[in-house]
């Protein structure tokens, strides 16, 4: 089978959509259309290296590691606290330790209510106009007009709306994205607030010097986690491989310490990327299970591994 051959068979089978399929190797449909004819007149056997590159990256992502959600306590504590927040239109703040596995927990949350659920992750560029204007396009509002017109729309559409706002790494938005929050969502959109992130957090938040006064007042449930137990990290790994043998195991769970300043912590997040990677070299030897040696090299370029 030729490349070419090859390369349109996999988007039939994938459902990807050849003008997708062009976007994204970074020609137009009617090149790929005269290749796939035998028409095109020009330097073919560029685009059939291209093609043949994307064919083997596609490769490699298939053999990328689907891990399942696992019912930890810890994931069903943040699905409590946003169901709090939710049935009683309340504000929930929800901080814990980098690697406990918060986000991922909140993705399953909206993926199970995607109908009722907003959920934005901000970063360190969120600045207060940027964040009007991703709450806009969240929600599929216009974001025409200034920032005051987009906001009218945001609370406008929220109110009397059966909706939860979700926004994750909140430690990263400054005083004033955080007030904007509270009087745009909570008390002029009148729907549900979850702010989540580090433990920083909190602090930002009750401190006075901040004048988080309103928000404060507001907050009706405070969820403290703790960092992700080894028990539950090993429930995460025999989801995968129930017949996981109990060194390997070890070793996996050894090779997930994260260490903050001078204390190592179990990091749900360094375990994922081990079992992905690890993944990818059973598949690559046709293996059914890792062994303490794969682990081993999966671990082997991740920062701050010192154990």
């Amino acid at each position: 089978m030729s490349v070419i051959e090859e390369f349109f068979q996999d988007l039939e089978a994938r459902g990807i959509p050849q003008a997708q399929a062009a976007r994204e190797l970074g020609c137009s449909p009617g090149l790929l259309s005269q290749l796939k004819s035998g028409t095109y007149g020009g330097d073919a056997a560029k685009w059939l290296e291209v093609i043949a590159n994307y064919l083997e990256r596609e490769r490699n992502r298939s053999t990328i590691l689907e891990i399942p959600i696992v019912e930890t306590s810890l994931l069903k504590q943040i699905q409590a606290a946003c169901d709090i927040a939710y049935d009683e239109t309340d504000i929930s703040v929800i901080t814990g330790p980098a690697g406990c596995g918060k986000s991922e927990a909140f993705k399953a949350y909206v993926r199970k209510h995607q109908d009722r659920v907003y959920y934005l992750e901000a970063n360190k560029a969120t600045t207060p106009h940027v964040l009007v204007m991703r709450l806009a396009e969240l929600l599929n509002l216009s974001m025409k007009g200034n920032a005051s017109d987009v906001t009218n729309r945001i609370w406008s559409f929220l109110q009397g709306r059966d909706t939860l706002v979700i926004i994750d790494q909140a430690d990263d938005l400054s005083d004033h994205s955080l007030e904007y929050l509270r009087q745009i969502v909570f008390d002029a959109g009148q729907t549900g607030l979850v702010l989540a992130g580090l433990p920083k957090l909190a602090g930002q938040i009750m401190n006075a010097r901040n004048d988080h006064d309103q928000l404060l007042s507001r907050v009706g449930l405070y969820l403290r986690l703790p960092a992700v137990e080894t028990s539950e990290m090993s429930q995460i790994l025999h989801s995968v491989w129930p017949l996981l043998d109990q060194e390997v195991e070890q070793v996996f769970l050894n090779k997930s310490m994260l260490k903050l300043r001078s204390e190592y912590r179990p990091s749900l997040r360094r375990l994922t990327k081990i079992m992905k990677r690890a993944n990818k070299v059973m598949v690559k030897n046709r293996l059914a299970q890792p062994t303490a040696e794969i682990v081993e090299h999966a671990a082997q370029y991740i920062m701050n591994q010192e154990m």
